[in-house]
């Protein structure tokens, strides 16, 4: 399910963006890696719905190996060391059959054998795009190639995340195509955040960004005026209001304001946005004032934002007050405590 792919792809880079370890980053890019290849119209723009699990009327047939079939295309050797960090085993764990799975991270895996972490890496890799290159000989599940525009509005929101954290264009170019696919006909407003968010928990998320963003304080009183709307669900359904509440935190939170001027391209300004983006900050709103682009009629947060001494320049705000501004990366840290 596409809905089921942006909502784990987002909760795997805040697991990143909070903890550092480089699985969840791992699979982060790796599931929105497989929605590039499986599920994205690259030519109008726009993600499908789902795939099926399932080919030839075979539950799991396009994904699921046997040993024998790991150990022919490995080699022994190689396909011992395969198996055992995915759980590959001659009796299966689906059906007589195996779905590739991680019991242990790679760092303690490669530990526990005594083998370089960089030659484990290897391994996996190779043993991977090995797999993969077979599997594309085979019958693909069934595509459900409607594009609904609320799930797009979750993987367009996933894909802009993962280009501001793992800083790969292609997931720019496929959130930027995607946005301007077909505009929706009908507007519902349903209240309840199940298996995706509400399309009303999806709004307050942006009035409040935006109330920040363009010092909108009639943005916040929306926000506060649908809440009140929805305050005995919330109270009575907290479990179906997760992605409710989490606009509540934002609400009741002092947010942080940061402005960055500089150039986007110079690796001063990268370097800035990647210190930003690399720390897990949910209640936060970020602009960028490149040199020479006056844009603080549209957005007042930059007003008066400008670089110092020519170098790329943060500035870490609370309601509209700032800090003084910094052009050390590593004195951006305590700024944002």
């Amino acid at each position: 399910m596409l809905y089921d792919n942006a909502l784990l792809s987002v909760a795997y880079l805040e697991a990143y963006q909070a903890t550092g370890k480089v699985f969840y980053r791992q699979v982060a890019a790796e599931t929105l890696d497989y929605v590039l290849d499986e599920m994205y119209d690259a030519e109008k723009g726009g993600f499908y719905s789902t795939q099926d699990a399932d080919s030839e009327g075979v539950e799991g047939k396009f994904f699921v190996w046997e040993q024998d079939e790991v150990e022919r295309l490995l080699g022994e050797e190689k396909a011992k060391i395969f198996c055992e960090y995915y759980d590959i085993t001659e009796h299966g764990n689906f059906e007589h059959k195996n779905i590739l799975h991680v019991q242990t991270p790679a760092e303690l895996f490669a530990r526990k054998l005594s083998i370089d972490l960089g030659e484990i890496e290897d391994i996996l890799a190779e043993g991977k795009r090995k797999l993969f290159e077979v599997r594309e000989e085979r019958i693909k599940p069934g595509l459900d190639d409607k594009i609904l525009t609320s799930w797009n509005g979750l993987m367009i929101r996933s894909m802009a995340m993962g280009y501001q954290v793992l800083g790969d264009e292609r997931y720019r170019e496929a959130a930027e195509k995607s946005q301007n696919h077909e505009t929706l006909i009908v507007r519902s407003k349903p209240g309840y955040d199940g298996a995706t968010p509400a399309g009303v928990s999806m709004a307050l998320h942006s009035l409040l960004r935006l109330d920040k963003l363009l010092n909108r304080p009639d943005f916040r009183e929306k926000v506060e005026t649908t809440l009140d709307v929805y305050y005995h669900q919330i109270e009575h359904s907290p479990s179906g209001s997760a992605q409710m509440l989490c606009e509540l935190d934002f609400l009741l939170s002092t947010p942080k304001e940061i402005a960055i001027a500089g150039q986007r391209e110079n690796e001063d300004t990268q370097a800035a946005l990647a210190a930003v983006h690399s720390r897990y900050i949910p209640n936060k709103v970020l602009a960028l004032a490149s040199d020479g682009e006056d844009v603080s009629d549209l957005i007042p947060l930059l007003e008066g934002k400008t670089q110092v001494d020519g170098e790329a320049t943060i500035y870490v705000c609370e309601n509209y007050t700032c800090q003084a501004p910094t052009t050390d990366v590593e004195e951006l840290a305590e700024l944002l405590q």
